[in-house]
């Protein structure tokens, strides 16, 4: 017994000296740092979850006031800090070589939230942007207006009767409305008809337990990036899985199955990937785009940036990979990946924005003169849509206060020298990017937590580094046009259609939810829509 005892007593022992060297990390490194006993109380805030994702960045990036960089820990996993513009615009884009990656390395890629272009890492990265990059351009978007407008409408036309008789929570109202954009001009599937309605019902309720998954996703993201060899113990011993989950996989898969057996083609990513999959199934080591049929050629004209602007300086991946990467768990991964972050990142700044303009009257009324005069009775069309220079600064301000993930992250692939100074990121260490921090700082942004559109009447003016709601560099959202495309669509069709007023059930001021990983409010946003000829 007394055996067992000491035993058990070195193994506490030598566990507490373990973790608080953990702890001192960066202390031992001596990196500019937050204090241990601020790490440990950040820690419980997380543990607990009774604080907004985005308030504790907030807090960790105020701590290191002064400072243009500095170490903190979070769940005894180390990462840097960066709070300086010019040090993460090298980071992010001059220096990109060095942090190309957002993850350590990965121990199975056989789980859909890692096997897919925001997660791949090196080479397959490269390979996966450059073949799905081309389906986002300015010239695929423009054949995708009418889709969404058609969206729009129906989505609009199924709940009209309902928002006139009673406030719309339009956090929901906007998550199911994305959701069917996103799932017809992206994957060809109709969730607004017969079956799909079920399905939808499905997959939204498998999106939001995702998202409100936020103390397992950053758990599991931690673990990954500290401890990746006890993070894939704990995954696999517990099963637990934070990707596609199997009935999502299973209605995508049936959709698949049903344009092989068929040969049914439609214009869209699932199209496009289904075809990078025969190709690689066709010939493992060249791969050629000049066939028809399944193998297409991306034209100069399909791409909006060049090779060098998407890939850093760096030389595109070359065509003849040498293994597939495109295969059903990859699809998956890819199609899930867009089917959540397109639902809910996109459905959170239009529920932002409309709460932004229901309060600022004289903004809504100003967005509504200038959709009277774009439009002028005409159908919507691309065109128009870059005519409305105004609301391009409402969406801008609008992502700025209310930005829907507060965070990038980068790791280092190489020992890399902080320009300037004599601190050396070591190989593997994350750096850390702070992005609603940084968009609520009086330093950048005067006034910062005021909704004003005219700061960004001259983008130029803004300092690089400072304002990423799309990250920045060649891990950029390539998904711009098609977001900013569906964002101002909607608001089009609602403000021609309705006024906006804000209903008393919503929170004043908007208190942010401790449960989602991105951006939502606790309570929802409940607004009054009134026909604007009945006013």
């Amino acid at each position: 017994m007394v055996i067992i005892t000491l035993v058990l007593c070195t193994i506490i022992c030598y566990l507490c000296y373990y973790l608080y060297g953990k702890l001192r990390y960066w202390h031992n490194r001596d990196f500019p740092c937050v204090s241990t006993k601020f790490n440990l109380r950040h820690m419980k805030y997380f543990l607990l979850g009774n604080k907004p994702q985005e308030v504790l960045l907030k807090e960790i990036y105020d701590e290191l006031k002064g400072h243009k960089f500095g170490g903190y820990i979070s769940l005894f996993t180390p990462y840097i800090l960066l709070r300086d513009p010019e040090i993460i615009n090298n980071v992010l884009v001059r220096d990109f070589a060095y942090f190309e990656d957002r993850f350590n390395e990965i121990e199975d890629t056989s789980d859909t939230f890692f096997d897919n272009v925001f997660a791949m890492k090196g080479q397959h990265w490269r390979y996966v942007r450059h073949k799905l990059t081309p389906l986002f351009s300015c010239n695929k978007v423009r054949l995708m207006v009418d889709q969404v407008v058609n969206c729009c409408n129906y989505a609009i036309s199924r709940v009209e009767r309902d928002i006139q008789q009673k406030p719309a929570d339009v956090e929901n109202l906007m998550a199911s409305y994305c959701f069917s954009v996103v799932g017809s001009t992206v994957f060809g599937l109709d969730f607004d008809s017969g079956e799909g309605g079920d399905a939808k019902k499905v997959f939204l309720e498998m999106i939001d337990s995702f998202f409100k998954s936020k103390f397992l996703i950053l758990l599991s993201l931690s673990l990954k990036i500290g401890m990746p060899k006890v993070e894939f113990f704990l995954r696999k011993f517990l099963r637990l899985n934070i990707g596609a989950p199997e009935t999502c996989m299973r209605i995508l898969a049936d959709s698949i199955k049903m344009r092989e057996r068929t040969g049914y083609r439609r214009n869209d990513f699932l199209q496009l990937m289904i075809d990078l999959k025969k190709e690689e199934q066709t010939s493992t080591n060249k791969m050629s785009h000049s066939s028809a049929g399944t193998k297409r050629k991306i034209s100069e004209e399909e791409q909006d940036y060049s090779s060098k602007e998407i890939f850093g300086g760096a030389e595109p991946p070359a065509d003849n990979f040498p293994e597939k990467i495109f295969t059903d768990v990859s699809i998956f991964a890819n199609s899930f990946l867009f089917l959540s972050i397109g639902t809910n990142s996109t459905s959170c700044v239009l529920s932002f924005m409309l709460y932004e303009i229901a309060v600022n009257t004289d903004i809504q009324e100003r967005l509504r003169m200038e959709i009277d005069s774009v439009l002028a009775g005409t159908n919507i069309s691309f065109e128009c849509l870059k005519r409305l220079t105004y609301m391009d600064k409402v969406i801008a301000e609008t992502m700025r206060l209310h930005i829907p993930s507060g965070a990038l992250m980068r790791n280092c692939k190489y020992d890399y020298k902080i320009p300037g100074t004599d601190k050396v990121v070591k190989r593997g260490e994350t750096v850390v990017v702070m992005t609603s921090a940084m968009h609520h700082d009086e330093k950048y942004f005067q006034n910062p937590d005021k909704f004003d559109p005219e700061r960004f009447s001259d983008m130029r003016a803004i300092q690089k580094g400072v304002y990423l709601p799309f990250g920045c560099g060649p891990r950029m959202c390539f998904a711009i046009p098609f977001v900013m495309m569906q964002i101002k669509i909607t608001i089009c069709k609602i403000l021609s259609t309705y006024k906006l007023i804000l209903n008393d059930r919503t929170r004043q001021p908007l208190k942010i939810s401790t449960r989602d990983l991105m951006t939502h409010s606790e309570g929802g946003i409940w607004i009054d829509f009134r026909k604007r000829d009945s006013e």
